[in-house]
């Protein structure tokens, strides 16, 4: 869906919408901007990672070598996501007018007509990307929690896996509970763990 709306972008906007290419609104260098971005892609292509949290739990037919690949084709895959839906949003309406806004690829899509219905699209693959990262994150969280309890840093309950499944079945609760806790804490209680795990995420790569 969101390749048919990157074309769509592209076909119905103007490469002239991406002009200037290097200028500023609020007047400061399009560096600062720039260095800016850094940073912020250690919270934004996040995610690569799982693969070695799911390492142990890999088919005995997959290789670590396939694991390795794996993360690293997930690095340039999100980078060339985030390249085109920019270029394309970009590409849709002039630039300059997106950012001001807080949903600026939904409001990039909604100017291409249709009534609107692109960027709706827009707002519902979002919500349903979001609920895959937060499936990943989950995911990892309660691998840590398990790993941790299984070398003694934490309670040895979290490492207890259920029969079943094989799961850790404590941790994934656990992670669930406090991930809807902070979700009722809002923006205000949000935005500090974004920005702390976007700085340890950096810091760690370095």
């Amino acid at each position: 869906v969101i390749a048919l709306l990157i074309i769509t972008g592209f076909t119905l906007g103007s490469i002239a919408n991406l002009e200037p290419v290097w200028q500023s609104t609020s007047g400061n260098s399009w560096i600062i901007g720039a260095l800016w971005i850094f940073p912020t892609c250690a919270f934004f292509l996040n995610g690569w990672q799982a693969a070695l949290h799911a390492i142990e739990e890999r088919r005995s037919d997959v290789s670590p070598r396939a694991v390795v690949f794996s993360m690293v084709a997930a690095v340039f895959a999100a980078a060339l996501f985030y390249v085109a839906i920019t270029f394309s949003a970009a590409s849709a309406v002039p630039w300059q007018s997106l950012v001001t806004e807080d949903l600026a690829g939904e409001a990039a899509f909604s100017a291409l007509g249709f009534n609107g219905a692109l960027g709706s699209i827009v707002l519902i693959a979002a919500v349903i990307s979001l609920a895959k990262t937060w499936s990943a994150m989950a995911w990892i969280a309660s691998r840590l929690l398990f790993a941790q309890a299984r070398h003694g840093f934490l309670p040895r309950a979290f490492a207890d896996v259920e029969a079943r499944s094989g799961a850790p079945r404590l941790a994934v609760v656990f992670v669930t509970a406090a991930t809807i806790v902070r979700l009722l804490l809002g923006r205000g209680g949000l935005l500090p763990i974004v920005d702390m795990v976007s700085i340890c995420s950096a810091l760690s790569m370095i």
